[in-house]
């Protein structure tokens, strides 16, 4: 599929949440494509019991407790971690940008961003944050430079790659 170059982007948040550490040590990475827009905005999750194993596990520990109680924050805080249900999955979220009564929030682990209304976001228990987030950064190596091509940008060649586990290698500069 080619080489993989592995960019971690990690924001503050006031509540503290375990940090995802990588296996630099290891040259390939098990890889579970969740987006990927161009040569440098391609978001995954490592596979593996620390990583896809571990956040599974955590998600129906969340589906479980969300079925007795839904507590909603008296405030929606930027920079907070929350909970809230897509497509009958829950979430962990992180506000990014408030209007109205909506956050613009990224799913922790998968890196997608939603608009979600504020009556469907929820508070996110600390035990709950004690599995990192997954979702990080990654680029196709020596494609960089055609990220803001607009004959690449616009094709939909990116696409394939989305919802599939891939084997990639670490590079460094």
């Amino acid at each position: 599929v080619g080489d993989v170059d592995l960019t971690v982007e990690v924001a503050p948040t006031a509540q503290k949440i375990a940090e995802l550490e990588f296996p630099w040590d290891d040259k390939l990475w098990n890889v579970f494509v969740t987006s990927a827009c161009t040569t440098n905005d391609i978001c995954g999750r490592l596979i593996g019991a620390k990583y896809s194993d571990a956040l599974d596990k955590l998600l129906i520990e969340i589906e479980m407790s969300m079925m007795t109680k839904r507590d909603r924050p008296g405030e929606i805080l930027k920079n907070h971690i929350y909970l809230t249900s897509i497509s009958e999955c829950y979430h962990r979220i992180k506000v990014v940008e408030t209007s109205g009564q909506q956050a613009k929030c990224i799913c922790i682990d998968n890196g997608d961003y939603e608009w979600i209304n504020y009556e469907d976001i929820f508070i996110c228990k600390q035990e709950f944050l004690t599995v990192a987030p997954q979702a990080f950064k990654l680029s196709v190596f020596g494609l960089e430079s055609f990220e803001n091509d607009p004959n690449v940008a616009q094709q939909q060649i990116f696409e394939p790659l989305v919802f599939k586990s891939l084997v990639g290698e670490v590079m460094h500069d």
